[in-house]
């Protein structure tokens, strides 16, 4: 592969996620657990080891406690060449009395010391990332078309159908794919009519039928550029701010990705891109190629499973089911404990954070799902304690809301972590 010159990567952990609380409650964005055994930060540092990019910094500021333990048990940088993976959590010291008030923002707050190092390093760009995306992606290709392009700044973009076009960034660009115009999420049609782009770009033929150039929050800038749009402005975000505001001043190309990507933002879509990888023939997947994921390293044993029916569900390591049980279109995780007799169909389960050897209070059930139980349309979080005969259907006729001892979210039922079920307890149906 064509050489390339590497850049400092700067993973943007969002704010405090609460179009996906409950899940966020008790931990930041990108330490959600994904496909059973993954978490959604794991993503975006695995395509950059991938891609030869051993230099991260990973800026949050909510519930950072899991992620920097995550971070610091998966991925032991000595490992790779001697680069780093680091959480910067925001600080309110004396100086700055201020959390992150944007993407921009939340890198100028920390750009005196990414500069630091990156420089003393020999890096001359960066590699600008959001923790809550699912793709897989090797950036040496995006970096190549930033150096042959002699860009700025260069946006890695998706060519979107017009029905989801208003809810990205769209980019208008020349035959050149140099960005000529910067929309964040257009809602007037006749401002949207205006930004579809038609024919071929840089030999790349646009389809008719997705004619709009979606942002996707990963840009390439020279850390120069990086440093004075940032230090010589008050804008708090790339997407809405920086980025317009540096067309025509500064050389911004589009690089068009052809590839599965989701955004990991709600609830609603959270859960369907955990369920789409139980697909026979997925469209993403973890299964090991020649672009893996990494994640921690746990001696768990197989999974045991002793009677029952499995249909495309994930099934991660350390699990327990018992018998005559049928699982359907679900995703199990880490060490999840599952009773006889139990159904579940459309679920996503978390699983437990340790293996649980002691009997259960007297007042309460037994670690995981108990036995009897049909779970539908819903996600449990971590150590959740569900009784005998327990019945959770998620469906549109719920309300939407906190119903205290769960949540419902476009017809969705979410258990929050260590939430205990008492036997027979029903929601739904």
């Amino acid at each position: 592969m064509q050489s390339f010159q590497r850049p400092i990567s700067i993973i943007l952990g969002g704010g405090a996620g609460t179009r996906l609380f409950p899940l966020t409650q008790d931990r930041s964005k990108p330490a959600v657990p994904i496909g059973g055994k993954f978490r959604l930060i794991d993503i975006p540092i695995s395509n950059c080891l991938n891609s030869e990019i051993y230099h991260t910094f990973i800026l949050t500021q909510f519930n950072s406690g899991s992620l920097n333990q995550h971070v610091s048990r998966s991925f032991p940088m000595p490992n790779f060449l001697n680069g780093f993976v680091e959480v910067l959590a925001a600080t309110v010291t004396d100086e700055n009395d201020e959390w992150y008030q944007g993407t921009a923002d939340a890198v100028r707050q920390n750009l005196w010391y990414i500069l630091r190092v990156a420089r003393r390093r020999g890096f001359k760009q960066a590699l600008i990332l959001s923790g809550d995306h699912l793709y897989r992606m090797d950036y040496r290709k995006l970096l190549r078309f930033h150096e042959e392009r002699q860009a700025d700044i260069s946006v890695a973009v998706l060519l979107v159908p017009p029905e989801d076009a208003t809810g990205f960034g769209i980019l208008q660009v020349d035959r050149d794919l140099e960005i000529v115009r910067f929309v964040e999420k257009p809602k007037d049609p006749e401002i949207l009519q205006s930004l579809r782009v038609e024919g071929e770009f840089a030999g790349i033929q646009i389809p008719p039928e997705r004619p709009y150039l979606a942002s996707m929050g990963i840009y390439v800038f020279d850390l120069d550029v990086l440093e004075e749009l940032l230090e010589g402005s008050s804008a708090n975000d790339f997407g809405k701010e920086i980025l317009p505001n540096a067309l025509g001043n500064k050389r911004m190309y589009a690089y068009p990705f052809d590839g599965y990507w989701r955004d990991i933002g709600t609830i609603r879509s959270y859960y369907q891109a955990n369920l789409e990888m139980c697909a026979p023939i997925p469209e993403f997947d973890f299964f090991p190629d020649h672009s893996p994921f990494y994640t921690r390293v746990r001696s768990l044993p197989p999974a045991k499973i002793r009677k029952g029916k499995l249909d495309r569900t994930l099934i991660a390591e350390g699990v327990d089911i018992g018998e005559n049980c049928h699982l359907k279109h679900s995703v199990i995780g880490l060490r999840a404990v599952i009773q006889k007799n139990v159904e579940m169909e459309d679920v996503v389960l978390f699983g437990n954070t340790r293996f649980v050897n002691d009997e259960a209070p007297s007042d309460q059930p037994a670690m995981g799902i108990g036995e009897g139980s049909i779970l539908k349309r819903c996600i449990v979080d971590k150590d959740v304690r569900i009784g005998k005969n327990v019945i959770i259907e998620g469906s549109h006729d719920l309300e939407d809301g906190d119903h205290g001892l769960f949540f419902v979210h476009d017809g969705l039922v979410i258990i929050p972590r260590k939430t205990v079920l008492p036997d027979g307890f029903r929601i739904g149906s």
